[in-house]
């Protein structure tokens, strides 16, 4: 029996803590002691470049750092302010055109849906979905916004089950 297949049994969690336990005094991934715990266990998992040939072979270890400094960015920190500083950031003008019109994909869909010759219920909600698009007067963007999104979701599920309605081979009885 090799050793590799001894190690696949076991837990990593245990093997770390094991490790943990070989070094001396307090073990602890904070300050610059912490980077070199960290610096230490990536050369003893094999990479001997350090830090930066470990997160270059693994990128979702870059994107939980990613993650994490978002998390940590949205509880307040200065992260926040020095990035859009860093990038010219000016915050999102709410009085700028979406790149997609969403009432005009709405058009689109109820024109598209209406060639599929829906069954009676679809076609219900198809002619309820351009009744609504029609009286659309919604009180903010935020409501027509979400107002659409919601018709888009609906006529594409009236597609998807009528192109699947059609794709099925029929069933003799």
């Amino acid at each position: 029996m090799s050793s590799d297949s001894v190690f696949e049994r076991e837990d990593f969690n245990d093997i770390l803590e094991h490790w943990q336990n070989q070094k001396p005094g307090r073990w602890h991934f904070e300050g610059a002691s912490g980077v070199r715990h960290l610096e230490q266990l990536v050369s003893d998992l094999g990479y001997d470049q350090g830090i930066e040939e470990f997160l270059a072979d693994n990128s979702g270890a870059m994107q939980a750092i990613v993650e994490w400094i978002t998390e940590w960015a949205d509880r307040g920190t200065e992260w926040k302010e020095n990035l859009a500083k860093a990038c010219n950031y000016e915050g999102i003008d709410d009085d700028e055109e979406d790149e997609y019109d969403y009432e005009e994909g709405v058009e689109e869909l109820l024109i598209f849906a209406r060639t599929l010759n829906p069954n009676p219920e679809q076609k219900r909600i198809i002619d309820q979905i351009q009744a609504e698009l029609d009286a659309n007067d919604a009180e903010n963007e935020w409501n027509k916004h979400n107002w659409e999104h919601q018709a888009i979701a609906q006529l594409k599920e009236i597609i998807k089950q009528r192109q699947e309605e059609i794709d099925a081979p029929e069933t003799s009885l």
